[in-house]
């Protein structure tokens, strides 16, 4: 399983990671600085298609792609569906557009290690059952 963590606090990254290792050693986990372009790339698909992605949804347009971290996600969700999508906040006032994304769920910053956990195990047991044709 393929885990790509978009966030542009190398702290949270990183935090996030060691979090997931902790329990499932065998997933590849990435740690994704560059938001915009990553998505980019998945959707020309030339990057490996993540199961799970965890994404910060404040990400600032850049001057060589213009759309944020929701726009980003949105693409995304357009050209993978099977995506499962995790979106982390600091923001409250970012919960309406969260909702629209209709993510897998989404987190508060900071992270609480047991609601990660909580959110990644549905998300992992999903990706699981559906492998297995198991409708949930």
């Amino acid at each position: 399983m393929y885990i790509a963590i978009c966030d542009s606090d190398v702290t949270v990254r990183r935090e996030v990671k060691r979090i997931i290792k902790e329990k499932y050693n065998d997933v590849t986990v990435d740690e994704i600085t560059g938001l915009q372009e990553y998505c980019i790339n998945l959707c020309k698909q030339t990057r490996k298609i993540p199961d799970i992605i965890i994404v910060d949804v404040r990400w600032e347009k850049s001057a060589a792609y213009d759309t944020d971290g929701i726009g980003a996600v949105v693409s995304l969700q357009i050209l993978h569906p099977e995506i499962k999508v995790i979106l982390l906040t600091g923001f409250i006032h970012y919960a309406s557009d969260i909702f629209e994304l209709e993510p897998s769920t989404y987190l508060t910053k900071s992270i609480e290690k047991k609601k990660l956990m909580e959110v990644f195990d549905k998300a992992y047991l999903e990706i699981v059952q559906e492998d297995k044709g198991v409708i949930l």
